[in-house]
């Protein structure tokens, strides 16, 4: 004896997104995070997050090794690791 619950409670599976509304929104946060990572209005934000990393950078490791940015996104922070004089590579990989 199995009760169901009622349909009514059930809540309707959304429609699949169409192409284009996906693409608008990649489109979208591609622009955002462009904006984020190269921008002048962006520095300071920039700053907060890269500074850090790369003073420790520059305390730890010898300018001598090469440098691996994993999820390097648009590759601002390894370029600016790039412009401290370390080799480095940055990696991005889309699900």
């Amino acid at each position: 004896n199995r009760i169901l619950a009622p349909m009514a409670s059930i809540p309707p599976i959304p429609p699949p997104p169409n192409k284009a509304s996906v693409l608008y929104d990649n489109c979208q946060g591609l622009f955002k995070q462009l904006a984020r990572e190269w921008s002048h209005d962006c520095h300071m934000e920039r700053q907060k997050v890269h500074e850090p990393i790369l003073t420790q950078l520059r305390l730890r490791v010898p300018i001598s090794l090469r440098v691996l940015v994993p999820g390097a996104g648009l590759g601002r922070l390894a370029y600016e690791i790039g412009q401290a004089g370390y080799e480095c590579e940055g990696t991005f990989h889309l699900w």
